[in-house]
């Protein structure tokens, strides 16, 4: 599988790791999975797309015709990685689901900013750095 979709910190944020070429087909799935847990969580929840390891498949035509559902509690979604051609697709992505969305370097750099934004994940951070 080219991807992996996965909680980071639990109902609170989705990782998203791109693994090699992907493909509308996946990037559909991930939207659907993405979704799924989002709409599962009655509070934000908030996604990082790691494309630092992934790049974009297929034609534009084929994203362009993709539909996304989009869950009232979508937060922030963050992208990671010098792909910007990937992330100008995600970016995409973002602006048609109607969510704000933001580039970084690192996932550091990504749970910082999200701190800084949602006291679930500052909380988060903070009791596992105590432990």
């Amino acid at each position: 599988m080219p991807y992996q979709i996965a909680w980071h910190v639990p109902e609170c944020l989705i990782y998203v790791r791109l693994d090699g070429k992907i493909f509308p087909s996946e990037v559909n799935e991930i939207a659907l999975t993405a979704h799924d847990m989002i709409a599962s969580i009655p509070h934000l929840v908030h996604l990082i797309i790691d494309s630092s390891e992934g790049g974009m498949g297929g034609s534009i035509r084929e994203y362009a015709s993709l539909s996304f559902k989009r869950a009232s509690n979508t937060g922030w979604i963050v992208i990671l990685g010098n792909d910007r051609i990937g992330g100008l697709l995600l970016s995409i992505f973002a602006r048609i689901v109607g969510v704000s969305f933001v580039y970084k370097n690192t996932l550091e750099e990504t749970i910082e900013f999200l701190a800084e934004r949602d006291f679930n994940i500052k909380d988060y951070v903070e009791a596992n750095l105590n432990s």
